[in-house]
């Protein structure tokens, strides 16, 4: 079985495997990296409340204590006929690797249409390509001038921890071409983001890309599915569609989780408590495909509870249009992160 990406469904489905010997099957997990960057934490990093490391699972080792294999590469195609795999490999050399059965997690390509514009512009993944820039960026000296297009969840978090790291010596602004920010959000939650956006003394531009005159963009506007997916013919724009046993449907050998899965039973946002959630169906399915035995499905909840980081030791708590802010639900969610972050080997 081969596992594509490093995710949080398949670091998840190594981690259980590692504790329990008993359930293990033959795996090799694909990733162009070494290590994966917890997404959940990254707002914190930028804010300056964890190192890099804290925010870092090594696949490698991670896989080493699965008894799986790691191949450090990119899979650049795929023949669901053949049942076989195009690799690029981390030193340039081509390989063609079949399978018998075959999962994806490998998120989705962040870049933005049309290629790079002018100017230091950044897309939110690869994190840690982020984070690289990130730290070039703080460590220049003078006034520094930073704009986050998209006043999603994650660019509003990214806005306020770049306000708090900065402080005085940055200017930030946050741009959407929308006219008002989280806009999938309720009314509450928006009402105190709103209010700790003003706060920071971020600079909203709705209606507008607000690109002119900066040092450095962060581009956190969504996704779309990988150019070689696309290609593959077994994506839609949504993603590639699953069933609930998040196998896809004419295809009994390949499944997909996280957000490269396009749930067809109803839509799901592009969260990483999905694919949390998605792990553990994942793992015991990929167990019963093996021995041909009927698939679980996976039900997702219709809400989740979820956790804002505001830039400094606070954020927001929002569950079914109750929300909270403060310290508290901040220290809930670094509870939340770090208990996570403590089932994988870090870097």
């Amino acid at each position: 079985m081969i596992l594509i990406g490093g995710g949080h469904s398949h670091a998840l489905v190594l981690a259980q495997q590692a504790r329990n010997p008993a359930q293990r099957l033959r795996l090799t997990l694909i990733d162009p990296f070494r290590r994966a960057t917890y997404s959940g934490m990254v707002p914190g990093y930028l804010a300056g409340h964890y190192a890099r490391r804290d925010l870092q699972i090594d696949l490698a080792r991670l896989a080493a204590r699965a008894q799986a294999s790691f191949v450090q590469g990119h899979v650049s195609a795929i023949d669901p006929v053949a049942k076989r795999l195009s690799l690029i490999l981390a030193d340039g050399s081509r390989q063609q690797l079949p399978y018998d059965i075959a999962a994806f997690d490998i998120g989705q390509d962040h870049r933005p249409v049309g290629g790079m514009p002018p100017g230091d512009l950044r897309p939110v993944k690869p994190f840690d390509a982020l984070c690289d820039a990130w730290d070039a960026f703080v460590s220049r000296p003078g006034p520094r001038r930073l704009c986050v297009l998209g006043a999603g969840a994650a660019g509003c978090e990214l806005a306020l921890a770049a306000a708090h790291r900065l402080g005085r010596h940055g200017q930030i602004s946050l741009a959407d071409r929308a006219d008002r920010i989280v806009p999938t959000h309720g009314k509450a939650l928006r009402h105190k983001l709103e209010h700790a956006l003003s706060r920071a003394g971020i600079k909203l531009c709705l209606g507008s890309t607000g690109m002119d005159d900066v040092d450095l963009v962060i581009a956190a506007t969504g996704g779309r599915p990988h150019a070689w997916l696309r290609r593959s013919g077994l994506c839609g724009p949504d993603g590639i569609p699953v069933m609930p046993t998040l196998l896809l449907r004419d295809h009994p050998d390949l499944f997909a989780s996280g957000d490269c899965a396009d749930f067809t039973q109803r839509p799901l946002a592009k969260a990483g408590v999905y694919a949390v959630r998605q792990a553990p169906i994942l793992a015991e399915n990929l167990r019963r495909h093996a021995m041909g035995r009927p698939l679980r499905p996976y039900r997702p909840q219709h809400d989740h509870l979820k956790l804002l980081s505001l830039g400094d030791h606070r954020a927001i708590a929002d569950w079914h249009g109750l929300t909270a802010s403060g310290r508290l639900p901040w220290l809930l969610k670094d509870h939340i992160d770090r208990a996570f972050m403590a089932q994988f080997p870090t870097a």
